[in-house]
């Protein structure tokens, strides 16, 4: 098979290369929306820090455990990168989002997103790359709610 993606110089955070919105779609469907599909909830799906946190992984080619459970620098960076983007795009609190990743307090959230913040803010190529990250989120996102449209309508 064709390995679709590389790893950056920055911390291990994915860059994909020349692979076209349809061949991701179906990567995000063959390995993560599959098995979901069948556990979709009866209500329409919000997306969680769990989700990002799980695509975050599934980008690094970790699972969500090995990201949460070292202190190894690039999976600590893919760790706070999770939480930044947890932050960011759901409607969680810190507190909620620590309890997703396993932290006892909210500081723990509120420290990862400021390295994250602060990173961004001097270092361009990584702030394309956490963009590009949320996007692949976004988009996997909206391939799940389609997912679920679909099975309510059947």
């Amino acid at each position: 098979t064709t390995e679709i993606y590389t790893l950056s110089l920055h911390d291990a955070l994915p860059i994909w290369s020349d692979v076209s919105i349809e061949q991701r779609e179906k990567v995000w469907a063959r390995d993560y929306l599959t098995d979901r599909v069948k556990l979709l909830p009866h209500r329409a799906p919000k997306i969680s820090s769990t989700f990002i946190l799980e695509h975050v992984a599934f980008m690094h080619n970790l699972s969500a455990e090995q990201i949460l459970a070292t202190r190894q620098k690039p999976r600590v960076t893919a760790r706070h990168v999770a939480m930044y983007l947890a932050r960011e795009i759901t409607d969680e609190s810190s507190t909620q989002i620590a309890r997703a990743f396993r932290k006892r307090d909210h500081t723990t959230i509120l420290y990862g997103t400021r390295r994250i913040s602060d990173r961004i803010a001097i270092e361009p190529r990584f702030a394309q790359e956490v963009d590009l990250l949320r996007r692949l989120i976004s988009e996997s996102f909206a391939a799940y709610c389609a997912a679920f449209a679909q099975q309510r309508a059947s």
